[in-house]
């Protein structure tokens, strides 16, 4: 019993000598908050903005996976980047590249036998690269005769019961 008395009086006594001379750490803060829009963008225009997200899931989604090669201008100069095809509608399709592109810029999404052309609608960082939302223009709609990408998925559309109109 002698002994842990000893213990405990060291670690309290050792407790007050560390305490006192703390200094917290410097530590580097970021600019901006992860996933923040791009510098210009109107910070109203989420992609949560509910009209809009009400409009953009009125298609089904089909989730996939497919190598495409998507082409820009920036700058003056004519960009192209493969991208990872992750899902696409008939209005619009969503990809992972490694570089960012600026929300509203003209895209072409090249498939084995055309392109689609559309704009950029969202731009966002994750761990593993950045995420672009495309809407597809008028004239430029997504159907499975035109492209089948490899490893389609089709997402079946969900109606949910306290979303009905009850009588």
């Amino acid at each position: 019993m002698k002994k842990v008395g000893l213990i405990l009086a060291a670690v309290l006594l050792a407790a007050c000598t560390v305490g006192p001379n703390y200094k917290r750490p410097a530590v580097a803060t970021p600019g901006a908050f992860r996933n923040a829009p791009p510098p210009g963008a109107d910070p109203a225009a989420s992609i949560a903005d509910t009209r809009r997200m009400k409009r953009r899931r009125e298609n089904s989604r089909s989730m996939c996976a497919e190598l495409l090669t998507i082409k820009w201008t920036d700058k003056g100069h004519i960009r192209s980047e493969e991208g990872a095809l992750e899902d696409i509608s008939p209005t619009g399709a969503c990809l992972k590249l490694q570089d960012p592109i600026p929300v509203e810029t003209e895209i072409a999404l090249h498939y084995p036998k055309g392109k689609y052309l559309g704009k950029v609608k969202y731009c966002t960082y994750q761990e593993t690269g950045y995420v672009i939302g495309i809407a597809f223009d008028n004239g430029y709609r997504w159907s499975k005769t035109d492209f089948q990408p490899s490893n389609l998925f089709e997402v079946p559309v969900v109606v949910h019961p306290w979303k009905t109109k009850r009588r």
